[in-house]
């Protein structure tokens, strides 16, 4: 029979997997999106959208000790650039979260504002952003990447990732049809691809009955 000392060392060992499982920060924990569909300038509606065969980005978002570190690359497509210049760079990046100090290793230069309401384009598909990366330089071009950290109390990959949250960047140097007199940007919704495992319920009981079972050997001994 198990003693109350028993029962209690079960318990807590099961709360703190569950805590683990629920949501409690795990540094390498990584969600990652891919960018294939873009708001389409080509049409008079801004809530029109168009998926591409093909993602033009990545973006990485990791949880490393005292925040997140975010991996963002622009990946070799076929989306139409700018006869001018034949490239297209990103050069912003909408998040929903809990904002920190956002620095960069990269040979990048940035502007970020946090802590207001941030919409790429007016009305741009009702989306809105409480913090935005700006790229002020040349930007991120094809085939290359640039990694970014946000430090801060309460920052997470889980929180800038939350079903509820949406990335959005920015695409410049596009061509036809989707440059227009004015612009040649373009937005991207980002689309999660990859997220930490959480276990479903039958799973967690067997973890129990495991940690019972090593408990109860190491109680034998």
């Amino acid at each position: 029979m198990m003693t109350k000392t028993a029962w209690q060392w079960a318990a807590g060992a099961v709360l703190a997997m569950g805590s683990h499982w629920a949501g409690a920060v795990t540094t390498g924990d990584t969600y990652t999106y891919r960018f294939d569909t873009f708001f389409d300038t080509s049409t008079a509606s801004l809530y029109d959208t168009k998926t591409l065969a093909y993602s033009v980005a990545t973006l990485s978002i990791t949880d490393i000790d005292g925040g997140v570190q975010l991996t963002w690359s622009e990946v070799a497509n076929a989306f139409p650039a700018a006869a001018s210049s034949g490239l297209t760079l990103l050069n912003a990046l909408w998040l929903n979260g809990v904002w920190g100090t956002v620095s960069t290793s990269s040979n990048v230069t940035l502007s970020v504002t946090t802590g207001g309401s941030s919409t790429p384009i007016l009305l741009d598909g009702g989306y809105t952003y409480n913090g935005v990366i700006r790229l002020t330089g040349s930007g991120i071009a094809e085939g290359s990447s640039a990694t970014f950290k946000i430090l801060g109390s309460g920052v997470s990959a889980s929180s800038f990732a939350s079903t509820l949250n949406v990335p959005m960047i920015q695409l410049d140097g596009a061509g036809s049809p989707y440059a227009t007199a004015s612009s040649a940007k373009v937005h991207f919704l980002g689309t999660l691809v990859s997220s930490p495992a959480v276990p479903e319920p039958g799973t967690m009981a067997l973890m129990s009955v495991g940690l019972l079972a090593v408990w109860r050997g190491a109680r034998r001994r």
